[in-house]
């Protein structure tokens, strides 16, 4: 009997820097293009500035747009892709 040992899956890799653009004091959009390395079948992105922070379910939604912000705030925006194997 031959076994052969492959590598873990992982999760995604090459998560590229999402995009922002703020509409107003307490709105901004936050776009991002897909992993360039999924690892997998990606299930969802989570978005953080770090608060609030979002879950998009629908993968082929790759943009947010988030109203009622505090008014001239800086935010650090991230986006995190999920598979079944991890982020």
């Amino acid at each position: 009997m031959i076994y052969t040992c492959l590598p873990l899956a992982t999760g995604p890799a090459g998560v590229l820097a999402p995009t922002v653009q703020i509409i107003g004091p307490t709105v901004m959009n936050v776009s991002w293009v897909e992993p360039l390395q999924p690892n997998g079948i990606i299930e969802f992105y989570t978005i953080r500035l770090p608060e609030p922070r979002t879950d998009v379910r629908n993968v082929t939604i790759r943009s947010v747009v988030f109203e009622g912000l505090v008014p001239y705030t800086e935010y650090a925006v991230t986006v995190t892709a999920c598979t079944s194997k991890g982020f």
